[in-house]
C-alpha cells in the first residue's frame, strides 16, 4: 500500500492525504496548541475562522511538496508561462486583453485541480531544491525515511486527542522539519524560533514519535532552513535539550488547557482583573 493509505492500527501512525488530514482528522495540533497559549478564546476564534491561505503560505507547501515528494510535485502543480502569448497579442499592456483574459481562462479550466506557478516561483522553487540536494548536510538526511508522515495518538494524561503531521521521520527516529525564511543564520533563527514557538513543535512532533512507537532516546529534532531568495542560503540545525524542554512544559501546558476548558465548558480570553505593568528590562539599558 501507499503511504498515502497505510495505516497502523496498533501504533496509532496514519499515513493520511493531506486534506483528510487537515479536515476531517480530530486531534489537537501544533497550530492549534500555539492559539491555545495565548488564551482559550483566541483558539475558539481560530477554529471557527481560520486564516485565508496566503501566497507566501502557498509558496512554501509548493517548496515543500518539491523537496519532500518531487512527484507530487509534479502531478499537483503546474507553471503558467504566458510569454509567447503575450508576445503574440503585442502592445502596450496585451495581459488586459480579452484574447489574454480567454487564454488564461482555457488555461485555468485545463489545469482544474493543479495548483498554479509563475514562471518566477518556479524558477525560485527549483534553485532552492537543488541548494537543498547539493548541500552536504541537508541532502544525506533526506535521502531516506518517510515524508508526510501523519501521527494521530491520545494524551495519557488527559484523554485529548492529538495529531502532527511530519515533513521527514528516518528509520533513526529523527524527526525533521523544512522550514522556508529571510534569514538562516543562527542569530535570526533563534529569533524565529521563538516567534513561531517552534520548540513546541518540535516537543510535540517528538512526543508523536515516541507515543506510536515506544521510542525512549531519539537523535534531535532537526530544523532545515532554507531562505527563500538567491542564493537560497541554508543551515541546518538540532534543537537542544533546553528548547525542547520549554516547547514540552509549553506543550504540556496548552493540552491542560485544553482539557480544562472541555471539562467547565468556558473559554475564557486573558485575566479579568486589573494588572500592573512596567517598562521591559532593556528599556532601562538605553537610559
Amino acid at each position: 500500500m501507499s503511504p498515502a493509505t497505510t495505516t497502523r492500527k496498533g501504533s496509532k501512525l496514519e499515513y493520511l492525504d493531506e486534506e483528510i488530514y487537515r479536515n476531517d482528522t480530530p486531534g489537537l495540533s501544533f497550530s492549534d496548541m500555539v492559539h491555545l497559549l495565548r488564551s482559550p478564546a483566541h483558539y475558539v476564534q481560530y477554529k471557527a475562522h481560520p486564516p485565508e491561505t496566503t501566497d507566501a503560505m502557498r509558496f512554501g507547501s509548493a517548496v515543500h511538496s518539491a523537496i519532500l515528494e518531487p512527484e507530487k510535485f509534479a502531478a499537483q502543480y503546474v507553471v503558467f508561462d504566458d510569454s509567447a502569448v503575450v508576445e503574440k497579442i503585442g502592445g502596450a499592456r496585451p495581459r488586459t486583453t480579452k484574447a489574454y483574459k480567454e487564454y488564461k481562462a482555457e488555461f485555468t479550466a485545463a489545469n482544474a485541480g493543479r495548483e498554479i506557478l509563475t514562471v518566477d516561483d518556479a524558477e525560485k522553487i527549483k534553485s532552492m531544491v537543488h541548494a537543498v540536494m547539493a548541500h552536504k548536510s541537508a541532502a544525506p538526511i533526506l535521502a531516506g525515511g518517510v515524508a508526510e508522515a501523519s501521527f494521530v495518538w491520545t494524551d495519557e494524561v488527559t484523554g485529548a486527542s492529538l495529531k502532527a503531521r511530519l515533513d521527514k521521520v528516518l528509520k533513526s527516529g529523527r524527526v525533521v522539519d523544512i522550514k522556508t525564511c529571510e534569514d538562516a543564520r543562527p542569530d535570526a533563527v533563534m529569533r524565529t524560533i521563538w516567534n513561531y514557538r517552534y520548540d513546541v513543535q518540535g516537543a510535540q512532533y517528538m512526543e508523536a514519535h515516541r507515543a506510536t512507537h515506544g521510542v525512549a532516546d531519539m537523535p534531535p529534532f532537526t530544523l532545515i532552513m532554507i531562505e527563500k531568495a538567491a542564493p537560497h542560503g541554508l543551515m541546518v540545525y538540532e534543537m537542544d535539550d533546553l528548547s525542547l524542554e520549554v516547547g514540552e512544559m509549553s506543550r504540556r501546558s496548552a493540552i491542560n488547557t485544553y482539557a480544562a476548558c472541555i471539562e467547565s465548558g468556558s473559554w475564557p480570553a486573558y485575566d479579568e482583573g486589573i494588572q500592573s505593568i512596567s517598562l521591559p528590562a532593556w528599556a532601562a539599558k538605553d537610559m
